[in-house]
C-alpha cells in the first residue's frame, strides 16, 4: 500500500456507519471538558486510523515477544548445559558460510547501488548473507515452536471496528447470499493493486460460493484532482451500464502501466461498446454517472479513512495484509471455520430442543 495522501476534512454523504464490540466501547480514550469520549464517538475515518495503529503496535509487540521467547529458550538451554547463550544460539542457529557464487550474485544483483569494486565489499556482503541466513533459521525455529504449541502469544488482537457500508452502486462477483463480503478499494494505476487483482481473482475462483467480492474504483493516485485514474474509474461505470464492467476492468489492468487520457474510449471501442452511449455517459458529471459512482467511491473511501490502495474490508472489518493472497485465504478459511462451528452449535441446540418437546 504505497500510495498515501492527505484526506481533506469535508462534509460527505452518509455512506458509512460503524459499530464496535462491547469491549471496545467500554474503554474511554480521552476527556474533553470533563466528558469521556470512546472510539465510537469519533469520526469514522479516525476510528479506522486508530485501529490501524493498534494493529501495527500488535505486530511490533509480537516481534519483540518472539525475540524474547528465543532468548529465554536459549537461556534455559545454556543453564542446563552450562554454556553461554551465544554458544547455544550458534548451535541452534548455525552460520551457513556464504560461497563465492552467492557473493558474486548478490553483488551483480545490487551493483547499481554499490559504488565500490567487489574486492572492497566482499567481506561485508559475506557477513550480510550469513546474518540473513541465521535470521531465516530463527524465523523457522519460531514457526516450529508456534506449530507444535510450545510458543503461544498471550497478546489479544485489537477489537476491530465493523463498518456498515452502502455498496449499492459497486459491482460484485460471487454469490449474493455468500456469508463473507470482501470489499476492495483499488486504483487501476497502482502497481500493488495489480498484484491484489491476481490474488483476488484466485480467491474468488476458489471460494465462489462462499465469498462475494465488491470492487470500489478509488482513484487515489489523482490526489483529489480528476485525472487518468478518475477517468478510468468513470469509464468502468459507463461500461457497467452496458453490462461490460468486468471486461473493462480486466482490460484496464492489463494495460495499467500504459493508461492515458484516451484509454477509456479506446478500451470501450475494443470491447465493442456502443460508442455514443459511452460518450454520453462519460460526459455527465455530478448529476449523472460520475456522481453516482466515482464521487460515491471517493466519499466512501474518505469516510472510512482509506488513504492507500489496495485496501480491504471483510464483513465490514478493515484488514491489513502482508502477503495479500496468503493472508486473505487464511482469513477466509478462519471465517468459514467459525461459521461452520456456529452452525454446528445451532444444530446441537435444535436437536436438544426436539428431544425436550
Amino acid at each position: 500500500m504505497y500510495y498515501k495522501r492527505l484526506l481533506a476534512v469535508a462534509t460527505l454523504t452518509s455512506l458509512v456507519s460503524a459499530t464496535l464490540s462491547a469491549k471496545t466501547m467500554s474503554v474511554p480514550l480521552f476527556l474533553l471538558d470533563g466528558k469521556e469520549y470512546r472510539l465510537e464517538d469519533i469520526d469514522s475515518k479516525l476510528q479506522n486510523a486508530y485501529h490501524k495503529i493498534e494493529v501495527q503496535a500488535r505486530e511490533s509487540k509480537d516481534q519483540v515477544l518472539q525475540q524474547a521467547m528465543l532468548h529465554t529458550y536459549f537461556n534455559i538451554i545454556a543453564k542446563k548445559d552450562k554454556k553461554t547463550i551465544d554458544e547455544v544460539a550458534l548451535s541452534l542457529l548455525p552460520v551457513t558460510t556464504a560461497g563465492d557464487e552467492q557473493i558474486q550474485k548478490f553483488y551483480n544483483d545490487n551493483k547499481e547501488n554499490i559504488s565500490a569494486p567487489l574486492k572492497e565489499v566482499e567481506s561485508l556482503i559475506k557477513k550480510k548473507l550469513e546474518k540473513e541466513s541465521r535470521q531465516l533459521k530463527a524465523v523457522a525455529l519460531i514457526e516450529e515452536f508456534k506449530n507444535n504449541g510450545r510458543f503461544v502469544s498471550l497478546l489479544t488482537d485489537p477489537e476491530a471496528i465493523v463498518f456498515e457500508m452502502d455498496l449499492t452502486p459497486f459491482p460484485s462477483k460471487g454469490k449474493k447470499s455468500a456469508a463473507i463480503k470482501l470489499v476492495e478499494f483499488a486504483d487501476y494505476r497502482c502497481p500493488h493493486c495489480l498484484t491484489a487483482k491476481k490474488a483476488v481473482d484466485n480467491i474468488i475462483k476458489e471460494f465462489s460460493n462462499e465469498v462475494q467480492v465488491f470492487y470500489v474504483d478509488y482513484p487515489v493516485i489523482d490526489q483529489g484532482e480528476p485525472g487518468i485514474s478518475t477517468d478510468i474509474a468513470h469509464g468502468s461505470y459507463c461500461a457497467n451500464n452496458q453490462g461490460q464492467y468486468w471486461p473493462f476492468h480486466d482490460k484496464s489492468y492489463s494495460m495499467a502501466s500504459n493508461l492515458g487520457k484516451n484509454s477509456s474510449l479506446a478500451i470501450a471501442q475494443e470491447l465493442g461498446l456502443d460508442k455514443n452511449k459511452f460518450a454520453i455517459c462519460m460526459a455527465t458529471r455530478e448529476e449523472g454517472s460520475y456522481g453516482k459512482y466515482v464521487q460515491k467511491a471517493i466519499d466512501l473511501a474518505q469516510q472510512l479513512g482509506v488513504s492507500s490502495t489496495p485496501s480491504f474490508f471483510i464483513n465490514g472489518k478493515p484488514q491489513e495484509f502482508q502477503n495479500i493472497e496468503e493472508d486473505l485465504r487464511k482469513e477466509i478459511e478462519r471465517l468459514l471455520k467459525d461459521i461452520k462451528n456456529i452452525k454446528n452449535i445451532k444444530n446441537i441446540k435444535n436437536i436438544k430442543n426436539i428431544k425436550n418437546i
